[in-house]
């Protein structure tokens, strides 16, 4: 993000702006920096999430750790819900339910994407922290399945399965500083797109 706004700040002052866009450009730089100034303040918490199994699967095996002084073992409730969040019209925790895992199911109860998504660059995060992408689907929507251990073909990302405690997450567009004319708070935009990371990292601790 630092590089990013003194990106914007030195193409501000090189290239040929009108005073809007100016303006606007500076106005989102002020916005970045507040908004790495609040990132700064926010603390790691050195989470590491492992499968508990059965101590007779466990031992010896890959996900078998060695608890250090002050580490400490936190065993969570089983989810019953998914999560949506991002740019769609409602962003909400749904219920999971075993008959319906397909990812469409859920995105479409909220309302599906807004005008304002990026839609192709959706993402779900497992309740293990693993994350998939639309955007890993390659030609003729091809992917890798690491529960199936096989390539899949023809399937979309919304025919994905999702299972209790995932989260479903919608990106949303970011307006580029040389089309922020008629964008009147700009802080308030970058303030959702925290707040919903907000969320998830909150969801997930």
């Amino acid at each position: 993000m630092e590089i990013e706004a003194a990106h914007y700040a030195t193409a501000g002052a090189q290239a040929n702006l009108s005073p809007e866009d100016i303006a606007a450009q500076g106005q989102f730089v002020i916005a970045q920096k507040t908004l790495m100034e609040k990132v700064r303040e926010t603390k790691a918490t050195g989470r590491v999430v492992i499968s508990l199994l059965p101590s007779a699967v466990l031992r010896d095996a890959s996900l078998d750790m060695v608890l250090e002084n002050g580490d400490s073992l936190y065993v969570p409730k089983s989810s019953s819900t998914v999560n949506v969040l991002g740019a769609v019209y409602n962003p909400n925790a749904l219920i999971f339910e075993e008959s319906r895992p397909e990812l469409s199911y859920y995105l479409k109860k909220t309302g599906g994407p807004t005008e304002n998504a990026e839609a192709d660059k959706m993402y779900v995060v497992r309740a293990d922290g693993t994350v998939l992408a639309k955007a890993e689907k390659g030609w003729f929507n091809t992917s890798w399945s690491d529960e199936e251990k096989r390539w899949e073909f023809g399937s979309s990302f919304e025919d994905l399965r999702l299972y209790p405690g995932d989260t479903i997450l919608v990106p949303q567009k970011i307006i580029k500083p040389s089309f922020m004319k008629d964008v009147k708070d700009i802080t308030t935009i970058l303030y959702q797109i925290a707040v919903g990371a907000g969320v998830v990292i909150a969801a997930f601790n």
